[in-house]
């Protein structure tokens, strides 16, 4: 007799049932899913001992008709889609859910249809019908799971402990309440409400239930339409990183991971402020064809077709919101006429009339401003763009990504307001109206570097300083390995290495940039970083660049002139992000007068 047999019917429906249904969270799902799909307004959700002795949903929505209830609970019975997954715009679809969690436990169904009198009961123990009978009922259903994994001894010996899965089904609870905040999801853990939504659509109210009030402190709202993708909800505000771990994704009404979307929001923020890591809550809106849902059994990953172009314009609105979140947006009275050290048109800067000159305007020798006017043009005011060709099609159309860009006006106005001088040898202040603004001189001169050191990067550049002597370095074999597997990314940002014998690695150049006063220290830094495996990718590059550009900025014990400070205000309006620095600590601050009045008691 052969080795290879047919699986026998039950063992079959087992090990599909163990494919959906992983633990209670992943019943609770399946089940709110299809409560949603049935438009429930109302949805309550009651679990005890973590799900493992009962879980029961019920709902307000359509309800099952009568006459398909027992089908209901079979495999591969839906009435969601028949002949094609292509375009399925419902939560659940593979009727597999009912019956899966049907044949792992004790389950009672009761439901009414709007076209039924009354209401059936159904019962059912692993996946066989033991009843049915007619009973009052609403409109709606309402569907009991007892003795999860009972007759699987194996998976139920894998569940976790009752604190861990009811935390689970809080997760995923929370998740589908934020998924579909216009439906009113309510959640019972052994006899205690864990959260109650209001069914009001209102994703801030959800959010600061289910993911707490402290998520939306310095929330950036974000809001982004652009065919084909919408995208709104909420972002952390860079100083906040760190405090908040939530990174949720609803996309087309579905909770969802997906690393690309997670990679483009990392992306953004490192590009515009330095960090990664922030939290978020976004509500992204594709048509169906860009999404195939149908990649795992719990529909919990989905596939992004055309990748790059999506994650591509969700970065950028990304990077939209994070730059519109640095401009101070404060508006001042008129009391006399802007001028500029440059020639300045009204049709350039419109805005600029918001801010005053105290004193007269500033006229800075031409040594100071190394550049003309048609030099601050070409580099300050058109708008870039990048060339990308979206992986998963050659054929189609190259897009066009704008550069970010953000009002500059206040940057424009601080080189002609009254120097008041500086503190602490690195914040400069300046007096308008009854406002002084303060520019911390070390986080304007970091990015003014960082940007200059990514054009340069970017055009590939860098400038090289070879040195007169090599610094050499011991190494270990898997840093050595790491250098020569790297030798044209540290050529790329202007390091050149080889290596002068076992264990010793040489550094024969370096990019030339301003600061560097030990070599040494620098290369040591660098081969320190290759050896742990953080230099790997373009990524790191800026990373690196980032350290360089605060090792080589100005410090506290640095002076600096009220015609050096006025420089840095025009290298700094020549930057596409001036309101942060590489770090994503603010370059510039305000503090009015009726702050410092306060102060002393005046008012």
């Amino acid at each position: 007799m052969g080795k290879i047999q047919i699986l026998a019917k039950e063992i079959v429906d087992r090990i599909a049932a163990g494919e959906v249904v992983t633990n209670p969270a992943a019943a609770i799902k399946e089940l709110v899913e299809n409560s949603i799909d049935a438009n429930a307004s109302n949805i309550t959700i009651e679990i005890e001992s973590g799900g493992k002795t009962l879980i029961r949903v019920s709902d307000d929505g359509e309800g099952i008709a009568n006459e398909d209830l027992e089908r209901a609970l079979m495999r591969n019975a839906t009435s969601k889609v028949y002949n094609s997954l292509d375009g399925v715009s419902t939560l659940g679809f593979r009727g597999e859910a009912l019956a899966s969690i049907c044949i792992v436990s004790k389950m009672v169904v009761k439901s009414r249809s709007i076209a039924d009198k009354t209401g059936l009961e159904l019962t059912a123990e692993y996946g066989i019908v033991t009843g049915q009978k007619p009973v009052p009922y609403a409109i709606g259903t309402a569907i009991e799971a007892r003795d999860l994994f009972s007759n699987v001894p194996a998976r139920r010996k894998h569940l976790k402990k009752d604190s861990n899965e009811t935390a689970a089904v809080i997760t995923v609870a929370g998740m589908l309440a934020l998924s579909h905040p216009e439906v009113a999801v309510k959640l019972v853990c052994d006899g205690r409400v864990a959260f109650h939504t209001d069914g009001s659509s209102d994703i801030k109210n959800v959010a600061a239930i289910v993911l707490g009030k402290r998520f939306l402190e310095g929330a950036l709202d974000l809001d982004y339409n652009d065919e084909p993708l919408v995208i709104k909800g909420f972002l952390t505000s860079p100083s906040f990183i760190g405090k908040h771990s939530a990174r949720v994704v609803i996309l087309n009404g579905r909770y969802v991971r997906c690393p690309a979307l997670n990679k483009a929001v990392d992306d953004a923020y490192h590009d515009v402020c330095g960090k990664k890591g922030a939290a978020f809550l976004l509500y992204i809106e594709l048509p169906y064809k860009y999404v195939d849902v149908n990649i795992h059994p719990a529909k919990t990953s989905v596939l992004l077709l055309n990748e790059s172009l999506i994650t591509l314009m969700a970065k950028q609105a990304i990077k939209k919101a994070l730059a519109d979140s640095f401009a101070i947006k404060e508006e001042f009275s008129i009391v006399g006429v802007y001028e500029a050290p440059w020639q300045v048109t009204n049709q350039m800067f419109e805005s600029v009339a918001h801010y005053v000159a105290p004193n007269a305007a500033v006229q800075l020798p031409e040594s100071v401003y190394s550049y003309d006017e048609s030099t601050f043009l070409s580099q300050g005011m058109e708008k870039e763009a990048e060339i990308i060709v979206p992986k998963h099609s050659k054929k189609e159309p190259v897009q066009l990504a704008p550069k970010i860009e953000i009002d500059k006006s206040l940057i424009y106005a601080i080189a002609n307001m009254k120097f008041v001088g500086c503190a602490f040898g690195v914040y400069s202040m300046f007096e308008v109206d009854n406002d002084i603004f303060i520019i911390d001189n070390h986080a304007a001169h970091e990015r003014v570097l960082y940007e200059e050191y990514m054009a340069a990067l970017k055009s590939d550049a860098i400038p090289i300083q070879n040195l007169l002597v090599p610094v050499a370095v011991d190494v270990d074999p898997s840093t050595e390995q790491a250098i020569l597997n790297s030798l044209s990314l540290l050529a790329g940002i202007g390091f050149e290495f080889d290596l002068m014998g076992p264990g010793i690695a040489a550094c024969r150049a370096i990019p030339a940039y301003n600061g560097f006063e030990d070599p040494k220290s620098l290369v040591e830094s660098i081969v320190s970083e290759l050896g742990a495996g953080h230099i790997v990718d373009t990524y790191d590059r800026c990373e690196s660049l980032i350290r360089r550009a605060c090792h080589d900025a100005i410090r506290s014990s640095n002076e600096i002139s009220e015609l050096e400070v006025k420089k840095l205000a025009v290298d700094l309006s020549n930057t596409q992000m001036p309101y942060v620095c590489p770090h994503g600590r603010p370059i510039i601050s305000r503090i009015s007068k009726l702050q410092f009045m306060k102060a002393f008691e005046r008012v």
